[in-house]
């Protein structure tokens, strides 16, 4: 209580700050003469009773000014699951999405951030200022997307779901289709890969991707692997279980993972030398060819990483259930 002011003043002070200011006045007045009335009837019932103790109880009967203010305000605000679903999801995706981007500029080495204050790399110790720099971009996240909800709530229905977090329909043929496909991909991966990616040097074929590259290839398995799991779990009718989800969430995050490792490579493309194009046209061409695989690369493991954090959303939903 502040000095010199009554218990009625300092009440009905707190009261306004609490309130709309367009309210103040007239919920002022109000309240003032609920009080003096309230202090009134205590100081019939009781005459002994001063008129500072009759203001005191009148205002222990109104209770405190902060949940009168709740009350005077009307319902309270309310948030409808479906928004609050769309919200973490949606902070999920971005979140993780955000933190990849992150990594990638750190393992690249990086050293000036692309878009100061949002984006940049990673700071690579201590770990303190490693995890603080992850929370930062959390909250960056989460800020930036309470911002858009606010000022989009007006206009977008409480029905609408991002359909990037609707359930895929696993189908049996769809899982012979997927091996089929994934069996074409192993073997353009371990057999042809240089076939492909080569160029006419004299009379015979050289490959130009890089050696460093080419080593990291074999890894790319394991993520097929698990895609190849996933849709065996499919054919033997598992296809909406929690582990047919976790496997395809596991082969997601790998995928995601062996993109950002090809990015980072040193060295992507290497134009076999001495070609008839000159060195200067085939450091040109060179630094085109790999500009594409980056951006095929960055791009492949967004979508593959929004595709872990529905997959794993679903895997929560199936353990919960």
């Amino acid at each position: 209580m502040s000095h010199g002011t009554s218990p009625r003043e300092d009440y009905l002070a707190r009261l306004e700050d609490l309130l709309p200011s367009r309210e103040v006045a007239r919920v002022r007045e109000d309240v003032e003469s609920l009080i003096l009335e309230r202090a009134a009837d205590e100081g019939e019932r009781d005459p002994d009773l001063t008129p500072a103790e009759a203001e005191r109880r009148a205002l222990a009967a109104l209770g405190p000014p902060e949940t009168l203010a709740e009350q005077l305000a009307g319902p309270p605000l309310t948030i409808s699951l479906t928004t609050q679903r769309t919200f973490v999801r949606l902070l999920a995706a971005v979140f993780a999405c955000h933190l990849l981007l992150a990594i990638a500029l750190t393992v690249a080495g990086s050293k000036a951030a692309p878009i100061p204050g949002l984006l940049g790399p990673l700071p690579k110790e201590p770990f303190g200022a490693v995890l603080l720099s992850v929370v930062t971009v959390f909250l960056i996240d989460a800020g930036a997307l309470l911002v858009l909800f606010v000022a989009s709530g007006k206009s977008r229905s409480e029905s609408t779901i991002p359909s990037l977090f609707r359930g895929s329909r696993w189908t049996r043929r769809g899982a012979v289709e997927g091996l089929l496909l994934l069996g074409l991909l192993a073997v353009l991966f371990n057999v042809y890969l240089e076939r492909i990616f080569s160029v006419k040097h004299g009379e015979v074929w050289q490959p130009f991707l890089a050696r460093e590259f080419l080593e990291l290839v074999p890894y790319l398995n394991v993520c097929l692997a698990l895609f190849a799991v996933r849709h065996l779990l499919t054919l033997l009718g598992r296809g909406h279980s929690a582990l047919a989800f976790g496997v395809d969430a596991l082969a997601s995050l790998a995928g995601s993972v062996w993109f950002l490792a090809a990015a980072a490579r040193g060295e992507i493309v290497q134009m076999p030398t001495g070609h008839k194009l000159g060195r200067e046209a085939a450091d040109v061409l060179d630094h085109l060819i790999e500009s594409v695989f980056l951006i095929v690369f960055v791009v492949g493991a967004l979508l593959l990483v929004l595709r872990f954090v529905r997959q794993a959303i679903a895997v929560w939903r199936r353990l919960r259930a």
